[in-house]
């Protein structure tokens, strides 16, 4: 008996396995096409949110002040939308390094460092990704930070 135990803990063990690793696979691919799209000042990177999608970014002023501003993902693919055209005419590219992928119940969480190239700052970025009502997967949640471009001097 105690060896059939341990083969079906295996078993249990490798299925669970295989199945972190293909929400994990998920995930990486929603974070590469994120990344493409917005190279791309591709509005599409819209599609990528749920409508009903959390988005909070704190934005940081040069003197310290910080602002948080929170919306749903519907009003926010909006803003998407409006925004790439600004981005590209700006020339606003961002780098992302520190790329984690931590798998948590049926979600991954993705972390990353952001780095603006116009604005010359690293910030940290956090999306949640899932499945949403229609079984397919896209961002669920969105946490990041923001500075005003720098006045001229």
């Amino acid at each position: 008996m105690t060896k059939i135990h341990v083969v079906l803990f295996l078993s249990l063990l490798t299925a669970g396995t295989a199945i972190a690793g293909e929400k994990v696979k998920q995930a990486k691919k929603i974070f590469s096409q994120y990344v493409t799209l917005a190279e791309k000042f591709d509005p599409a990177v819209a599609e990528l949110y749920s409508n009903t999608a959390k988005i909070q970014n704190t934005r940081i002023y040069p003197d310290g002040r910080r602002k948080v501003m929170s919306l749903d993902g519907k009003k926010y693919k909006v803003l998407i939308r409006i925004g790439m055209p600004l981005s590209k005419a700006r020339g606003d590219t961002n780098k992302y390094t520190e790329v984690n992928y931590v798998k948590k119940d049926s979600k991954v969480t993705i972390t990353a460092t952001r780095y603006s190239n116009l604005k010359k700052y690293s910030s940290p970025l956090t999306l949640v990704v899932g499945a949403d009502t229609d079984g397919k997967w896209r961002i669920l949640q969105e946490i990041s930070q923001s500075r005003p471009l720098p006045k001229p001097q």
